[in-house]
């Protein structure tokens, strides 16, 4: 089953947790570890590891040519350990793989061998790591990147098999009506019918929502 989590974001805390189902009398929680933080981010989650569906370590970045870094440095303490008793403990680890460049985006998912590469890329450090998943958090999309994204997710989810595929997407907020710096035709750089049907869970970016959206605000 699909299912939709709502995130509260607080830069200042190593956990984010909050998450809900749509349809579903089950709860589950997920939240990302910064590896900025790693330290103490994985001392305070270890004791409450039982109470996560998934945790997901943040985590990966992705250079102007699509290649996947590890900036976390997963084969190394802390994230050694803890990996290794979030599956004994049988919670879900989804790492992020963050990207933030319209223009390197847009780039490689528009160009079909390098969109096939960085797809294998991310479905290689999946298997090889032992991973159970990955949240693709790809930001400042620009409106033409939309169907070459869309793509991406289908061939993604395609190439993933049985492991889980989380999107963390943007709210959808006209730019006129932002409460600060958006970027441009954000609103057009998602098609929620491709996210929905090839992603496992969507993770809908709405922290800044209370202040956001001024039109909303007015209602």
């Amino acid at each position: 089953m699909k299912r939709v989590l709502f995130l509260v974001l607080s830069l200042w805390l190593p956990l984010i947790v909050a998450a809900a189902p749509l349809k579903s009398s089950t709860f589950e929680v997920s939240g990302w570890i910064p590896y900025w933080r790693e330290d103490l981010g994985t001392e305070e989650v270890l004791p409450k590891l039982h109470a996560l569906t998934a945790v997901n370590p943040f985590g990966y970045t992705v250079n102007e040519s699509g290649v996947v870094n590890d900036v976390m440095g997963v084969i190394d303490e802390p994230w050694k350990t803890f990996n290794a008793e979030a599956k004994k403990k049988k919670v879900r680890l989804i790492p992020t793989v963050m990207w933030h460049d319209g223009a390197s985006i847009h780039e490689v998912l528009s160009d079909p061998v390098k969109r096939t590469a960085h797809i294998q890329n991310i479905v290689n450090i999946v298997e090889n790591e032992g991973f159970d998943g990955i949240d693709i958090d790809y930001e400042g999309k620009w409106a033409e990147t939309k169907p070459y994204f869309s793509l991406f997710l289908k061939e993604f989810y395609a190439a993933m098999g049985n492991h889980w595929v989380y999107c963390t997407i943007e709210p959808r907020t006209p730019p006129e009506a932002a409460f600060g710096r958006v970027p441009e035709n954000l609103q057009y750089a998602n098609d929620y019918s491709f996210v929905s049907k090839y992603c496992d869970r969507v993770v809908i970016m709405a922290y800044d929502q209370g202040t956001i959206d001024l039109q909303l605000n007015k209602a």
